[in-house]
């Protein structure tokens, strides 16, 4: 493992941190992060061990007890209770599964970035919602079919596809600005 996949696999995990406080102090009630923005990228920029390890890190930092979730009560072994935990596995899932998908050669292209940010967005959601839904049943008066018919997943889902297509961009020309530097 060299240094720098080591330094960047730090930065990833700071990133998520500050997106996950800039969350919280902008706009702290609202179910859009941009975690996801930041899964993708660090994905298509360190492929899928150094980003799955860096976004398991950040998780783990927020089980020891580091205020970094969004949401109360921010951190510590028992958030694994509270119904957004399931998109923190999600997330992690989804860094392996994109990296997997975005070819590591010059011949990725916009298709590829794009495709694979759906994927990932997508599998962030399933985990979860089945998450959610099934930890809301079991400790809140919520039921699944509350959560599964919420009507602010279709705009969230929206909201991720659009920004799946703006990150998708941003990391095709950082992933080739990259790629063309270490080709020489």
């Amino acid at each position: 493992m060299k240094w720098t996949s080591l330094v960047l696999v730090a930065v990833f995990t700071v990133l998520a941190v500050l997106v996950s406080l800039m969350h919280r102090l902008v706009v702290p009630y609202e179910i859009i992060t941009l975690l996801p923005i930041i899964v993708v990228l660090a994905a298509a920029l360190l492929g899928p061990n150094m980003s799955t390890i860096s976004v398991t890190l950040y998780v783990l930092i927020g089980l020891f007890g580091l205020p970094v979730f969004e949401r109360p009560p921010y951190g510590g072994f028992l958030y694994i209770l509270q119904p957004t935990f399931g998109f923190y596995i999600g997330s992690i899932l989804a860094a392996y599964i994109v990296g997997r998908l975005i070819p590591r050669k010059a011949a990725a292209n916009y298709l590829h970035y794009f495709g694979a940010s759906v994927v990932g967005i997508f599998v962030i959601y399933m985990i979860g919602l089945s998450y959610a839904s099934i930890i809301a049943g079991k400790y809140t008066s919520f039921s699944s079919r509350d959560i599964l018919t919420s009507s602010d997943i279709p705009m969230n889902v929206t909201y991720y596809a659009f920004g799946a297509v703006i990150i998708s961009f941003v990391a095709m020309v950082i992933s080739k600005i990259r790629h063309n530097k270490t080709m020489r």
